[in-house]
């Protein structure tokens, strides 16, 4: 909502002039069938506590030798993740998606695409919350957004401690790995199972 502040007319009190407050008494207490898929996941978040994270499974591969190209080349890297999956138990859920990263050499402008990649990063991760029974229910659709937005979210730092601290003892550039970016999400997620 937009408040418009104006000079008060001449011979009234400011206060008077501002504008009244909506009653929402009379407003619906559901949520609307097409909320925005954040206001979905911000329902979930106000209403959890993260309380584990665990790497389940995790690998680092490099595929170039030492001395090789990654020394003496500009790299580029790409990140994305599986699409998380949700297990609920009594008074809480854990989420787990596997995070991908993939380094590259940055191509010359004379070899155009960039070529195979020097190493191949992946963990799968997962984040128990828990959810107090008291607390209104969580639907179906509100935790699939949630764990679309915010466990990625939640897992990133330890990602990005994972793939610079493997980086380095594969002997390998470090590469930076951006911050998750909520409005990104989408875009990097991957297919169930890549």
């Amino acid at each position: 909502m937009t408040v418009k502040r104006s000079q008060p007319k001449p011979g009234t009190s400011a206060s008077a002039q501002l504008p009244r407050a909506v009653d929402s008494s009379s407003a619906p207490a559901t949520a609307p069938q097409h909320e925005p898929p954040l206001a979905r996941a911000g329902r979930v978040a106000n209403m959890v506590s993260l309380d584990s994270v665990r790497f389940t499974h995790f690998s680092a591969t490099s595929l170039d030798r030492p001395g090789g190209t990654a020394e003496k080349a500009e790299v580029d890297s790409r990140v994305g993740f599986t699409k998380p999956k949700i297990r609920r138990e009594p008074e809480k859920f854990v989420i787990s998606s596997t995070l991908v990263f993939s380094l590259h050499v940055r191509p010359s402008e004379s070899q155009g695409q960039s070529e195979a990649p020097i190493a191949n990063l992946r963990a799968t991760i997962e984040l128990a919350y828990s959810h107090k029974s008291g607390q209104q229910s969580i639907t179906d659709e509100d935790l699939q957004e949630f764990a679309n937005v915010n466990a990625p979210f939640n897992a990133w730092g330890y990602w990005r401690e994972y793939v610079q601290s493997s980086l380095a003892r594969l002997e390998l550039p470090t590469a930076r790995i951006p911050l998750f970016r909520v409005q990104t999400a989408q875009r990097i997620m991957l297919g169930d199972d890549e």
